[in-house]
């Protein structure tokens, strides 16, 4: 499905995207549940208006079970079967975004592109709660 490491990149861009919103936002997450199709072609992801999506929902403790591989796998069967499967991983309980700390050096990096300055590897990082982070 994926035409060029571009595209790929734009799905993980997008996907990731979806899977954060669903954390922030309750409302998000159960319209994508409800329309799924309408949300993720509001969310700039290409699928046909006429495709399944079947969402499927992981709980937090389980949330190293669905990794991103595992999601580019299932849509790129989904775009040769037109029956997708989107993995969401749910956010742990307690979570917030005010939660979050990042240390100076970890903002510079990430605000400033310069991740090898400050010794961080963000090289497979998508943002999505459902990589490889538990």
């Amino acid at each position: 499905m994926f035409e060029t490491p571009e595209a790929k990149s734009d799905f993980l861009q997008r996907y990731a995207n979806v899977v954060a919103m669903s954390w922030a936002d309750e409302d998000f997450l159960h319209r994508l549940v409800k329309e799924p199709v309408v949300v993720l072609r509001e969310a700039g992801i290409g699928i046909n208006e006429d495709a399944r999506v079947n969402v499927i929902t992981i709980e937090s403790k389980d949330s190293g079970r669905g990794a991103i591989e595992d999601q580019i796998e299932l849509w790129e069967k989904g775009a040769q079967t037109g029956s997708y499967d989107l993995l969401v991983a749910m956010k742990p309980e307690g979570w917030s975004p005010e939660n979050i700390e990042l240390a100076d050096s970890q903002l510079m990096a990430v605000a400033g592109g310069l991740e090898e300055a400050a010794g961080i590897d963000i090289s497979c990082c998508c943002c999505t709660p459902c990589c490889c982070c538990t």
